[in-house]
């Protein structure tokens, strides 16, 4: 939730990350934040990653928010065979890769901009992401920001790093 500067109004960012290249690749941003809102987010997310049909189900972690206990939403991860995992309460430590990104967005985005209208905040929200995703430098992706790095993982430049079993 983000502030605009001198009313006490807020707004909403639900932001879907892919952990494995860190790209958001799905948020909704508004002043409000419905579940209809969210599966429209995760829809667009899955469909931007192409993953609809997968043989074994993605993982879908969030927090415990209204949105994401709701009977909609269970019902939407049944209907595209996502495992849901909700992290425990008070325990933000796990679902480390999206707060990471948040606490990137409120520090190099969100305290630096004074918003006075929802619009000018909206947009400045949506240049941030499309900068984070394409020109941002992540020390975890060897220095390449989260496109980039996905392009040289997927043509075989660079070998992602092996995953425990």
């Amino acid at each position: 939730m983000a502030m605009l500067a001198g009313l006490e109004r807020h707004f909403y960012v639900a932001s879907i990350i892919d952990v494995f290249d860190r790209q958001i690749v799905g948020y909704h941003v508004d002043k409000v934040c419905h579940t209809w809102q969210v599966v429209k987010a995760v829809q667009k997310a899955l469909l931007k990653r192409n993953v609809h049909g997968q043989q074994h189900p993605l993982v879908i972690r969030t927090d415990n928010g209204p949105q994401f206990k709701s009977k909609e939403f269970y019902e939407f991860c049944q209907q595209m065979n996502l495992k849901h995992e909700r992290i425990p309460n008070k325990l933000p430590n796990k679902n480390a890769y999206i707060e990471s990104f948040h606490s990137i967005l409120e520090r190099e985005c969100l305290r630096w901009n004074c918003f006075e209208t929802f619009e000018q905040a909206f947009e400045e929200v949506d240049r941030f992401i499309r900068f984070y995703n394409t020109e941002r430098l992540h020390g975890s992706l060897k220095d390449l920001p989260p496109t980039e790095y996905l392009e040289l993982v997927t043509a075989g430049v660079i070998q992602p790093p092996r995953i425990a079993a």
